[in-house]
């Protein structure tokens, strides 16, 4: 068996490399020409049977890919979805509905589409003027409201607005810049602000029949800059009656996104009219370390999608609401206060010592200029706790918060 990876980068390093102890060969190809240092750094080149690099136009990557005899294409990360979409309905393997295909991608149509089914979705307005953003803020005069661009990731450019001032300010600011994948803004969304507890459920499909991997409370905290910064996510118990009500949200907003083979990943606000979606992303969660969760449940978000592509049947009958979290994961986004120099590690020592330590995913090295944290892209790693206690995860994470007021990533 072999597939195709699309933008083999972040979270899918560990998918191929979970396939390839299946036995499913992988082979990989990218949606753009020209990648980041981050992006080539990313890809387990090794784990690949071959990279085919970038191919420009869909009918090469098709007779390219029939070379290999693929039987799946799967997005790697955000950027590949449209890609993987679009080769899986011309090669016709098993993939999502084509119909909704920019559903999928552009949050506006997504809204819609949950709306058009009976979904809660917020309130949202998309437009390529500043101009008319700010006349749909002053008519609908709600604020808060969210700024963003349509298709990008990982917070960028996300503001949260209170006047019609920010809201000119940060449509400008989409509007005059490239989004996370190097792609020129040419529209911007404004969608109103809802208040609740956010939460992550991770889904993988095959033929329509979902199962649920994970779930998580994320929790933001408002960012210097008006953006939302990560603050922790901590994993979630199954009983919980709002996770119950939650995860049956997803999976019908799942099924109404046309996701039937593969991955999902979905943020979604439990208001106080109930669960609305902030946006599905049709892959793998980025920023996580499948085997630290698989190894307090039995299973993560890249070894269920795994088993689905290596062993359907399996997957069938595999029961995803037994999963039992044995002990909790919060994983504490890092925030550095203050522009400056990285001088040496030796925080990393300090947080290694705290009691719940379990890992540090971060690349900051002595040397490097770190910029002050205002976004996600911006954050200089994470830490991961793990605890049965809740109380013993809230000391530590005191703990951490404490040291960065004292510019720890800077001495």
């Amino acid at each position: 068996m072999t597939v195709a990876v699309v933008d083999g980068y972040s979270t899918a390093r560990f998918l191929v490399g979970e396939l390839s102890v299946r036995g499913v060969d992988c082979v990989h190809l990218h949606s753009k020409e020209k990648l980041t240092a981050e992006q080539q750094s990313a890809v387990a080149s090794a784990a690949y049977t071959i990279d085919l690099g970038y191919l420009d136009n869909a009918d090469d990557a098709v007779s390219k890919l029939q070379e290999f005899d693929i039987t799946q294409v799967v997005a790697g990360t955000e950027a590949g979805v449209t890609l993987a979409d679009t080769l899986n309905y011309r090669m016709g393997m098993p993939g999502n509905e084509i119909e909704k295909i920019r559903a999928r991608r552009d949050k506006f149509a997504m809204a819609n589409c949950l709306r058009q089914a009976g979904l809660s979705a917020p309130s949202s307005f998309v437009t390529d003027t500043t101009t008319d953003a700010v006349e749909w803020f002053e008519a609908n005069r709600s604020a808060p409201v969210v700024v963003k661009p349509v298709s990008s990731a990982a917070t960028d450019n996300v503001r949260v607005c209170r006047t019609a001032k920010q809201v000119e300010q940060a449509c400008s600011s989409v509007l005059h810049s490239r989004d996370f994948f190097d792609i020129r803004n040419t529209r911007v969304m404004i969608q109103e602000y809802l208040e609740g507890d956010l939460y992550i459920v991770n889904t993988v499909t095959v033929g329509g029949v979902h199962k649920v991997s994970d779930v998580w409370l994320s929790v933001k905290a408002p960012g210097p800059d008006g953006a939302p910064i990560h603050n922790y996510r901590q994993t979630m118990p199954r009983d919980d009656p709002t996770v119950k009500a939650v995860i049956s949200y997803a999976t019908a907003a799942v099924e109404t996104l046309g996701i039937a083979n593969g991955a999902a990943h979905s943020e979604i606000m439990h208001t106080s009219g109930g669960p609305v979606l902030i946006e599905t992303g049709a892959r793998l969660m980025g920023a996580v370390l499948p085997s630290l969760l698989a190894e307090y449940s039995g299973t993560s978000h890249v070894h269920l999608l795994a088993l689905a592509i290596s062993d359907p049947a399996a997957f069938r009958l595999f029961d995803d609401m037994t999963v039992e979290q044995r002990k909790v994961i919060r994983d504490v986004w890092l925030i550095n206060h203050y522009d400056g120099l990285s001088r040496s590690i030796s925080w990393r020592g300090k947080y290694a010592a705290l009691p719940t330590h379990r890992t540090i995913s971060s690349t900051i090295e002595p040397g490097i200029i770190l910029p002050r944290t205002v976004d996600m892209i911006t954050s200089p790693g994470i830490v991961s706790l793990v605890s049965e206690s809740i109380p013993e995860l809230d000391r530590d994470y005191r703990a951490i918060r404490t040291l960065e007021e004292e510019a720890i990533y800077l001495t």
